[in-house]
């Protein structure tokens, strides 16, 4: 797990807004990639009362939550039983030192020349139409009109909407997982289907989608506001490698699985994307803010579930 907190053993207080973090910090907490661990910034437990008047609600009534006590190990239903969850690891080849270099894919996963390219079939820009709403489990999530397709294998899936996890849920080469992922939720018109694209985002320059979500999003959740700014979708897209955009040239893998959230649905297509795109260190923290209200550091992501006997392939 990817956790943005001190490891100085200094005490350091988690409340957002009387942080100041020092250059060293800001490095140490967006580019270190530790083993899996309870994250040592997380806010207190709630009250017992509080506690006890939601064990009394419906289980379909109670609200899901990240953190403890209702934390992840609540999750009840598919979360809990299904064998084709999401998120895993994506192997990559052995020797492969960086999740950017050119790779061939791992004798643990088979690679298919079947696949076809992936087809981002967007408008350069988004000036109308957009909306922006609080998701109320720590992300801004951005609305999409019709006109945002994605082909993939003869099939057309428009984007519904997009939104943000940190860190990744993902993670590639054996559990190396990246500050932020950002999913753009596609469905088949016809079956219903969904196709979620995971983009993996590196410390680099600020990206322009993950601000206008933040800047624009409302406060309270349920609660859709108008995007005023026009989009670039581009800046969440890893650019094609060698080919236009429209011939795609973008390589990923792709796998049977499930929403990364209750009730954690099944028959999921996942595409992730093998090349990433850049967010500022301070986006990082900010995104961790907003799922707290200010009141701390928040971590949104699922755990790696097992592969079972489910295969990836790749389009490399």
């Amino acid at each position: 797990m990817f956790i943005l907190c001190a490891s100085s053993g200094q005490t350091t207080s988690t409340t957002p807004s009387r942080m100041t973090p020092s250059r060293r910090q800001l490095i140490a907490w967006t580019t270190a990639i530790v083993s899996p661990a309870a994250c040592l910034c997380c806010p207190p437990p709630p009250s017992i009362a509080a506690t006890v008047a939601a064990r009394k609600q419906p289980p379909s009534l109670q609200h899901w939550e990240y953190g403890n006590p209702e934390g992840i190990s609540k999750w009840q239903g598919l979360c809990k039983t299904g064998k084709s969850q999401s998120p895993i690891d994506i192997p990559l080849s052995e020797g492969t030192s960086s999740f950017d270099a050119d790779t061939t894919a791992s004798s643990t996963a088979s690679s298919s020349s079947s696949l076809g390219p992936l087809r981002f079939q967007y408008p350069t820009f988004v000036k109308e139409g957009a909306t922006v709403r609080n998701n109320s489990h720590g992300s801004p999530q951005i609305n999409f009109p019709p006109g945002f397709d994605l082909v993939l294998g003869g099939k057309t899936y428009s984007l519904v909407q997009l939104h943000f996890h940190t860190p990744s849920e993902h993670s590639v080469s054996g559990g190396q997982h990246f500050p932020i992922e950002c999913h753009l939720v596609h469905r088949d018109n016809t079956t219903r289907e969904l196709l979620v694209a995971a983009v993996l985002m590196k410390i680099g320059t600020a990206n322009p989608i993950l601000q206008t979500g933040l800047s624009s999003c409302p406060r309270h959740s349920g609660v859709d506001a108008p995007i005023k700014s026009t989009l670039s979708l581009r800046s969440i897209l890893p650019p094609p490698r060698g080919m236009t955009s429209s011939s795609g040239g973008r390589r990923y893998a792709t796998y049977k699985g499930s929403l990364t959230t209750p009730p954690c649905t099944e028959h999921v297509r996942w595409v992730v994307l093998l090349d990433h795109v850049t967010v500022s260190a301070q986006q990082v923290l900010d995104l961790m803010a907003f799922g707290s209200g200010g009141k701390d550091w928040k971590q949104t992501q699922r755990p790696l579930q097992p592969l079972n006997e489910r295969k990836i392939e790749y389009s490399l």
